[in-house]
């Protein structure tokens, strides 16, 4: 694939890691890749994920892969594709394409999606399990709400801190069934932080914030402004989950 600087809107999606289940957040890694594709090329692009590059990710016993896509905000031709790291040697030995596939029809694959794809950049991510939240039995949503933020690098664990003290009872009360929080390492600026808050459908923004439902506006905003003094961007963002692509559990 070519490579490229992801936009901002790019960059707010890459921890989207719902699959077609869930389970306890690990202490885990996953690798994200974010794609855009081009307009006329989407349908084809599609086709080959889920004709050819699928299949061949199961055959080679790849435990999970998750896609996902801008909702009506953003660019709609970008594409998030999650896969869990087992070990980082995994990279040193063949991909799961090459171990699934003959070299001649790899090759194709990869010229056919070449010519689909307009950039694309990888990344490696780690979860923080004792922020996050996963209900037991919780089922992957239709969206997510993803709010990536930029903040001092000398406040990366009081950022952390707040998350946790804070903003996790307040979901914890707010019933959610999934919120989960990871940290940008390998390929991506080492002070940002993303949060993915599960939802059931887009008229939960009819609502308003959550903390304005649970706390009241009062304390929501006192809350807010506390979490505000850590950070030097914020980006929030709604996705769509593309099951016809994807399969497995949560990394």
């Amino acid at each position: 694939m070519k490579n490229s600087r992801a936009p901002s809107s790019i960059r707010a999606l890459i921890l989207l890691v719902f699959s077609t289940g869930i389970t306890a957040a690990q202490d885990n890694w996953i690798r994200v890749t974010t794609v855009r594709v081009k307009p006329d090329m989407v349908d084809k692009w599609r086709g080959i994920y889920k004709n050819e590059i699928v299949p061949a990710y199961k055959k080679a016993r790849l435990p999970s892969f998750a896609v996902w896509r801008n909702g009506p905000f953003g660019d709609i031709y970008e594409f998030t594709l999650v896969a869990p790291i087992e070990k980082f040697a995994q990279f040193d030995a063949a991909s799961p394409l090459a171990k699934a596939m003959k070299t001649e029809d790899r090759l194709r694959v990869e010229a056919e999606l070449n010519h689909c794809v307009a950039g694309a950049l990888s990344v490696a991510l780690l979860s923080q399990p004792d922020i996050s939240i996963v209900k037991e039995g919780a089922a992957a949503p239709p969206l997510i709400m993803v709010q990536t933020v930029t903040v001092a690098p000398k406040n990366v664990n009081a950022y952390l801190a707040f998350l946790k003290e804070e903003m996790r009872p307040v979901i914890q009360k707010a019933g959610v069934d999934v919120w989960l929080v990871y940290r940008h390492v390998f390929g991506s600026e080492g002070n940002q932080i993303t949060t993915i808050r599960s939802m059931s459908g887009y008229s939960e923004l009819d609502a308003g914030p959550l903390t304005s439902r649970i706390l009241g506006p009062d304390e929501a905003v006192r809350l807010g402004a506390k979490g505000d003094q850590f950070l030097d961007s914020s980006r929030v963002v709604v996705a769509q989950y593309e099951k016809e692509i994807s399969y497995g559990r949560i990394p």
